[in-house]
């Protein structure tokens, strides 16, 4: 049963990816959730890591996060060591 903290996340992440014309996926939504639910920046392997096993493999979260960037959902960082990092933009 889910508690009334999860469906406002959830609410929250439909909501997001109607208002960007984004397909409602399920690895979408767990990357959304993700994101949303922890305090990043992530790598794009910190995201899949942090998924878990099965839940979509790395290409997905690639294609995922291009496509959040490109829509303004997130913000790619750069610290200097070589790996860009995402977080929801505020």
């Amino acid at each position: 049963m889910e508690t009334k903290k999860e469906t406002s996340l959830a609410n929250e992440i439909i909501g997001l990816l109607r208002e960007n014309n984004l397909s409602i996926t399920k690895p979408r939504k767990l990357i959304l959730g993700f994101l949303l639910s922890d305090h990043g920046p992530f790598s794009i392997e910190e995201v899949h890591k942090g998924l878990g096993k099965n839940a979509c493999d790395l290409a997905t979260v690639y294609r995922c996060m291009g496509q959040f960037e490109k829509e303004g959902l997130v913000e790619r960082r750069y610290f200097g060591d070589e790996t860009f990092r995402y977080e929801i933009k505020d």
